[in-house]
């Protein structure tokens, strides 16, 4: 989901149940997102390991620093130790509504 805040966009909330990974679910889903808000910057944290998956759509790692601050606050409980929270702030920036290449069904 994106979740909009007074000062950015965060996606959220997508978990896929192990039983149901590898089927494109997710990349169905991150696609849709991504096309749908392609004119506004969208920030998340990533589960440590799926950079790369994100990284497909666009997204890039960032510093916590770079967040939109209501984004940056629900994540304060790592401040010191994101490492061990496995977590990684990341951006897509808005394109000139460029369409992202939708998986074969």
């Amino acid at each position: 989901m994106c979740r909009r805040h007074p000062d950015g966009c965060e996606v959220d909330a997508l978990f896929t149940p192990a039983a149901f990974r590898g089927r494109g679910y997710a990349r169905r889903v991150v696609a849709g997102l991504v096309d749908a808000c392609d004119g506004e910057d969208l920030f998340m944290y990533a589960i440590a390991g799926l950079e790369p998956f994100y990284a497909g759509f666009g997204f890039a790692p960032i510093s916590a620093d770079e967040l939109p601050p209501t984004i940056r606050a629900r994540y304060d409980w790592t401040v010191n130790d994101r490492g061990a929270a496995r977590i990684t702030p990341m951006c897509r920036r808005a394109t000139a509504r460029r369409r992202v290449r939708r998986p074969a069904v």
